[in-house]
């Protein structure tokens, strides 16, 4: 059970099943994608391994979350003619939670469209990210993230969900600017170490030419980030997570 259900989304997969397996579970996640409903999908078997190691199917916990009866599964969704998820919605919310789990081992809180998120709303969702009780794990769930506030977003472990198996193109072109979307989708195309000298050699040419463009139009910020994550990428870590922080660090959402 558990994610098999899931078609693709191999990359987003193993993010959180190696989270489960260490233990090393984030208070607050943002789920990026195209596919919210696929998300949402996932979200649920993420709370159900979270409650029951195996995610049955059959357990108290299983078929509650299923069902959406559980205490410990609380759907957010945009309300009214509008769409928005309103500062009244996150107050009530903040009464749920903050005696923590009531009958599973943790309360998960998934938000949809958190884009849609009124101001107001999203200051008092951020104080309960900065602080948020034991046991609580909060899924802001997104096809949007660059339209989230940026405070939220730097308090949130981001998975990228590209709709896609886990192939490698390194030869795929390299947006250009700060399009952070775009740039996550073609970090989202490599393969998950990209250790190949001759890989790395096409990617290292490919990012000296968005630095360039960056120096170029006198954005020396962002220059300097790219250039960061040329060196780091020599280190031979993991390039498809120094891509990822690259371009977060280009849309403002990590000091650079």
């Amino acid at each position: 059970m558990g994610f098999e259900n899931i078609p693709g989304e191999i990359r987003a997969k193993k993010i959180i099943s190696g989270a489960l397996k260490t233990g090393r579970i984030a208070n607050s996640y943002i789920f990026c994608g195209q596919n919210v409903d696929q998300i949402a999908e996932f979200t649920k078997e993420f709370a159900k391994l979270l409650n029951c190691e195996t995610a049955c199917g059959k357990c108290l916990n299983c078929t509650k979350i299923t069902s959406g009866t559980h205490p410990d599964f609380i759907v957010v969704m945009p309300e009214g003619k509008k769409s928005i998820i309103k500062i009244d919605r996150i107050r009530d919310l903040k009464n749920r939670i903050k005696i923590g789990p009531a009958e599973g081992t943790y309360l998960v809180v998934s938000i949809m469209n958190a884009d849609s998120i009124e101001i107001e709303a999203a200051n008092s969702l951020l104080k309960m990210l900065e602080e948020p009780p034991q046991g609580v794990v909060f899924v802001l769930i997104t096809s949007r993230m660059d339209s989230l506030p940026k405070t939220v977003v730097s308090r949130c472990q981001g998975v990228i969900f590209a709709n896609q198996n886990d192939i490698e193109d390194i030869d795929a072109e390299l947006p250009s600017g700060s399009d952070v979307w775009s740039l996550l989708k073609f970090s989202s195309s490599l393969s998950e170490s990209s250790s190949k000298e001759a890989e790395r050699d096409k990617l290292e040419k490919k990012l000296r030419i968005l630095s360039a463009e960056f120096f170029r139009a006198r954005k020396l910020r962002e220059s300097r980030i790219v250039l960061n994550a040329i060196r780091d990428i020599k280190k031979m870590a993991n390039t498809r997570l120094l891509m990822d922080r690259m371009s977060l660090c280009l849309g403002g959402w990590i000091d650079g």
